[in-house]
C-alpha cells in the first residue's frame, strides 16, 4: 500500500477542502511535476513487488509426460442417473503428450467415448 490519497498521486498535492478564512498555496510547476514522478516510480515499485510476491507463491507446477493425473469430471457426460452420484474426478491416467502448460492429451479408457478436438489424432 502506498499510503497516498489518490489526489496526492496524481496531482502532487492534496487540495483543501473550502477553507474561507485560509488561503491555499500551489507548489510551484516544476516540484509538482517532481513529486508527481516520485509518488508514480514509487507506486509502480510497490505494485512490482506485490505482482513478484503473487508470482513465487504460486503452486501450479506443469506436467510431464507419462506423469499420472486426475481428470475433473464436470463436463465429462457418462452414464450416470443422477449427476449428485457421479464422481468428481477420474484417473488417474497417464498424460500422453504436452500440448501446452495448461492442456494435455491423456491416455482414457477405451470404452469412453470422447471426442479429440480438431487438429488432434484420436
Amino acid at each position: 500500500m502506498t499510503k497516498k490519497t489518490p489526489y496526492k498521486l496524481i496531482l502532487g498535492y492534496t487540495p483543501h477542502v473550502h477553507q474561507p478564512t485560509r488561503t491555499t498555496t500551489m507548489p510551484g510547476i516544476a516540484s509538482q511535476l517532481k513529486q508527481i514522478k516520485e509518488h508514480r516510480s514509487s507506486t509502480q515499485k510497490v505494485l512490482q513487488q506485490t505482482q513478484q510476491r503473487l508470482i513465487k507463491e504460486t503452486k501450479y507446477k506443469p506436467f510431464k509426460e507419462n506423469d499420472k493425473v486426475w481428470l475433473e469430471g464436470t463436463h465429462l457426460k457418462l452414464p450416470y442417473n443422477t449427476i449428485k452420484l457421479a464422481p468428481r474426478q477420474y484417473g488417474p491416467f497417464r498424460v500422453a503428450t504436452k500440448v501446452s502448460d495448461i492442456a494435455y492429451c491423456l491416455e482414457l479408457p477405451s470404452g469412453w467415448k470422447c471426442k479429440a478436438p480438431k487438429g488432434f489424432a484420436a
